[in-house]
């Protein structure tokens, strides 16, 4: 069974069962190309949000490890200070009696 063209021309079986393979096909690849967009979409909103949670914790992560330096920094004036002072006790005992000649 020949099917007559537009242009007038018959053709064969084997020429439109090609026709309907490449239309199906390309069907094919329209709808899962849809879906890997769809997909891409879903992708891309998931790493903007962990990029939005990743700046926030690396903002809490900073401001802890400030806030601790400056306690540390804090202990170790106070430990100096206390340092100065034992020194100062030590030298106290040992230093040489002033003593009054006659």
């Amino acid at each position: 069974m020949n099917i007559a063209e537009p242009t007038g021309k018959t053709t064969g079986l084997g020429v439109q069962a090609y026709r309907w393979l490449v239309g199906g096909g390309m069907a094919l690849l329209v709808l899962l190309s849809q879906r890997t967009l769809a997909t891409l979409d879903d992708t891309t909103a998931a790493v903007r949000s962990l990029q939005a949670q990743v700046a926030a914790m690396q903002a809490v992560t900073e401001s802890r490890l400030s806030a601790h330096a400056q306690r540390l920094d804090t202990s170790d004036r106070r430990n100096d200070a206390q340092d100065v002072k034992i020194d100062g006790l030590w030298q106290r005992p040992w230093s040489p009696i002033p003593t009054r000649t006659p």
